[in-house]
């Protein structure tokens, strides 16, 4: 992980748009052949002057978005390919779509879906797209709940993968 994060940075500094980064990382990881070495990532940014976003997904859970009040939820569907590190010369795709004022975007890694109880029952999606759809009024207050109500789900289970969220809201 620690050589993946690198070489994105590298990349992402040179100014290189979502799906050129991607492709250029995963050619790097490719050329290096290690055994199990593979990156799920989403790689977006978020123009906060214009409240543009642009993302290419490499194999990644798709990110949500609250699109007005009323709490409507909807999956970004992110065009992007496969993870990163197992094929060479990928190509990866863009998507790019305005946030509203109001609007909130949620990224997370699988643990969050994937976080178990102790009959080994998932989180899912459905669950993090009710909390979503009842979001918090800030970024910083919807990741405490999200993060709050996956502690009371789990009950003290035992973790068994990175449990991330991100919230992305623009003020109304």
């Amino acid at each position: 992980m620690a050589i993946a994060s690198t070489a994105l940075r590298s990349v992402a500094q040179s100014g290189a748009r979502p799906g050129q980064c991607l492709s250029e990382v995963n050619q790097f990881l490719a050329a290096r052949d290690i055994p199990g070495m593979f990156v799920s990532l989403l790689y977006g940014i978020v123009d906060t002057a214009t409240w543009r976003v642009v993302c290419a997904n490499a194999g990644h859970p798709p990110p949500y978005r609250r699109c007005d009040g009323a709490g409507a939820v909807v999956e970004i569907v992110c065009e992007g390919g496969p993870v990163l590190g197992i094929m060479s010369d990928l190509d990866f795709g863009e998507t790019e779509f305005d946030l509203a004022p109001g609007e909130l975007m949620v990224l997370y890694t699988d643990g969050v879906t994937e976080a178990y109880d102790d009959t080994r029952q998932a989180f899912g999606a459905d669950r993090l797209q009710a909390l979503i759809a009842d979001a918090e009024a800030t970024a910083v207050a919807t990741v405490a709940h999200i993060d709050d109500r996956i502690a009371n789900f789990t009950r003290g289970a035992e973790q068994h993968d990175d449990v991330t969220a991100l919230v992305v809201r623009r003020a109304s």
